[in-house]
């Protein structure tokens, strides 16, 4: 479950700017924060229609693993950076619903101790698309 604050939100016409702030909760890790910042520029409108260029960026310090392993890592930390499209369906309305997608990167780091104290005999650091 996210649960976000938004601080800012559009700048100026043709921008718009978005830093977030929340925590969330996992099944197998402990709540923890997340940052978010959010940053696109419109490249072509029409209409109602408005496509956007934007860049998401969020980070999730460390949070604590509840697992039973003894091997498993004490807690984990995440960082995503994903550009993408936005294309505004009913850009001026009311509700003004939007279709978003993007292809990223993501970063995890687990801790340098597992949950038996001893330490981690792996590579820390996992990196993957998103």
């Amino acid at each position: 479950m996210w649960i976000f604050l938004v601080l800012l939100a559009g700048i100026s016409y043709g921008q718009e700017l978005t830093l977030s702030i929340g925590t969330h909760r996992g099944p197998d890790f402990g709540s923890g924060r997340a940052l978010g910042v959010s940053a696109a520029q419109k490249v072509w409108q029409k209409d109602r229609l408005a496509l956007s260029g934007q860049f998401d960026f969020l980070a999730s310090p460390n949070r604590k693993a509840s697992v039973a392993n003894p091997l498993g890592s004490r807690d984990v930390a995440s960082l995503f950076a994903v550009p993408g499209l936005k294309l505004d369906v009913a850009r001026g309305a009311r509700v003004a619903p939007f279709l978003a997608g993007g292809v990223g990167w993501a970063v995890y780091e687990q801790s340098e101790l597992l949950q038996n104290g001893q330490r981690f005999p792996g590579s820390r650091s996992n990196t993957e698309g998103v």
